[in-house]
């Protein structure tokens, strides 16, 4: 017997829709939709894919972020164009002194570090100060900075770089506060709205120890207490992340293999009611499509 050796199976976009409308009767064999059918078909998918965000935490789709430590504020948004929060990072420390204007630093490693990186480097007054890196490291510790720290900064100050800043979270699930200094974690609380509220003087800095996140769109806000008041700890969430659009014919799902059947038969059931199919036919496809969801569901908790 003589398997494939292939698991990489997956329908594009064009493909998931004429494969729903041949389960509801609209295409035979063999037939190819309509430019129509397929806008139609693209509408009614993107809007079932996100739906499928409200079923839960997927393990699949839970990805980790650090919020890094912002001076004189408690709330950072969380996004694309939002503040400064990455899921891939490099922290390292300062190697030298550096004097106020200083663009020339020193650090202990540049490794993973690229020309245009967004840097933030803890100055002695325990704020972060925040540019790029111009131009590309110039050697495994040496890099320079698109403008000078405002004020001094001692060596074994802690610094952050980034390139690209974290999607915007649909819902944080857990959070903690890693502290650089001694390597230690510490569970932070996550808020309702009303216990965030109800907090006393949100201006208070120390280790933050509490958190409360308003999935706001396009891009999200964390509100953690108290404030950072140093640059030695950031706070690491974990989220569910957003699932991605279906934008191109030849597009493939955001998600696993198991959940291919499941969509399909998902974009039957919408398509039956655009299509006129009869009231018993489209009955027999929900009952599928539900039967579908309901074992991808289970395979992934």
């Amino acid at each position: 017997m003589t398997t494939s050796g292939s698991v990489d199976f997956g329908h594009t976009r064009t493909q998931l829709i004429e494969s729903a409308l041949r389960k509801c009767g609209v295409l035979r064999e063999g037939v190819s939709a309509t430019s129509d059918q397929l806008t139609s078909g693209a509408l009614a998918l993107n809007p079932i894919i996100k739906a499928l965000q409200v079923d839960g935490m997927p393990l699949w789709a839970i990805r980790e972020s650090a919020i890094f430590p912002i001076h004189d504020v408690n709330t950072v948004t969380l996004g694309p164009s939002g503040g400064h929060a990455a899921t891939t990072y490099v922290h390292t420390q300062l190697g030298a002194a550096l004097a106020a204007a200083a663009t020339a630093v020193t650090v202990d490693s540049t490794t993973g570090m690229s020309a245009s990186d967004v840097i933030g480097i803890e100055l002695d007054s325990g704020n972060i100060f925040w540019t790029t890196i111009s131009g590309a490291p110039g050697s495994s510790t040496t890099l320079t900075l698109a403008s000078g720290v405002t004020t001094a900064a001692a060596a074994d100050n802690h610094v952050y770089t980034y390139t690209s800043k974290t999607v915007r979270p649909l819902k944080i699930i857990q959070a903690q506060r890693f502290d650089y200094t001694d390597s230690s974690e510490s569970p932070m609380v996550i808020l309702s709205r009303d216990e965030y509220i109800r907090l006393g003087n949100k201006t208070g800095e120390g280790e933050p120890n509490q958190i409360y996140y308003e999935p706001r769109f396009p891009a999200g806000i964390a509100s953690f207490f108290p404030r950072f008041s140093n640059g030695n700890s950031i706070i690491k969430i974990w989220f569910q992340r957003p699932f991605e659009d279906m934008d191109a014919a030849g597009d493939t799902l955001d998600f696993p293999q198991e959940w291919e059947s499941a969509i399909v038969w998902e974009l039957a059931a919408a398509l039956a009611f655009e299509h006129g199919v009869p009231e018993r036919k489209t009955g027999m496809i929900q009952q599928k499509a539900a039967a579908e969801r309901g074992l991808a569901l289970m395979f992934g908790q």
